[in-house]
């Protein structure tokens, strides 16, 4: 049975980690911009995520607008 793509995305990682590669940032398209994929890498790998995003989405500015629901559109 294939893997789930952000499955897949995901233990690529973290083979590369394993694998003691030197990179910092991960370029993903909009197919691998789920939050599951953004707190993996940044909480888990320790790395930062360049996604690029679909415009219906919406995102918060900080915790802070998070924590107060605001929420803007991405366009």
């Amino acid at each position: 049975m294939p893997q789930p793509r952000n499955e897949l995305l995901r233990n690529m990682l973290s083979v590369c980690r394993q694998n003691r590669l030197k990179w910092c940032y991960v370029l993903a398209d909009s197919w691998f911009s789920s939050s599951e994929n953004m707190k993996f890498i940044y909480e888990q790998l320790k790395k930062h995520l360049i996604p690029v995003l679909k415009s219906n989405r919406h995102v918060a500015h900080g915790l802070a607008d998070k924590k107060q629901g605001c929420y803007v559109r991405i366009d």
